[in-house]
């Protein structure tokens, strides 16, 4: 045998056992369950991305509509504050309790505690227990700022 007839021989042998095994890989159901998979994975990579904003704005949806009723409860609280107010009797009481108004010919008087009783209040006390209701991040804040007055 020659160079060249060699070499064709080799390469219709090498052809030959390729172009066998791609016929024997591609026989049966294994390239039809393959492309099955492709397909799904297809699918759920295109619906996912869709999936999630339905999710979201069925989230918003919620959102918006409890606050929706946050907002109704609020005006109807408002509602009946304006109806209150519209009573003559409660705008003397408001004038009477905030702003210490009296009719003409009343007298006012105010009551104080006396000096020498010992049931005063301390203001150090007070401030020490609102101090404690204060978030830890706003302590932390005004201990800093405090630092560089």
């Amino acid at each position: 045998m020659t160079a060249p007839s060699r070499r064709a021989a080799e390469f219709r042998r090498m052809t030959s056992h390729s172009v066998g095994g791609l016929r024997q890989a591609t026989s049966g159901d294994r390239p039809y369950v393959v492309a099955l998979f492709a397909l799904i994975a297809v699918l759920a990579i295109t619906l996912v991305t869709p999936v999630r904003s339905l999710t979201a704005a069925a989230d918003r949806a919620d959102d918006l509509s409890a606050e929706r009723n946050l907002l109704a409860d609020r005006v109807d609280q408002l509602e009946r504050r304006r109806q209150q107010l519209r009573d003559p009797l409660e705008i003397e009481l408001l004038a009477r309790e905030q702003l210490g108004m009296v009719r003409p010919g009343e007298i006012p008087y105010v009551v104080t505690r006396p000096q020498g009783d010992g049931e005063h209040l301390e203001l150090d006390g007070l401030a020490h227990l609102a101090s404690d209701q204060v978030p830890w991040y706003r302590r932390l804040g005004d201990a800093f700022g405090q630092l560089f007055r």
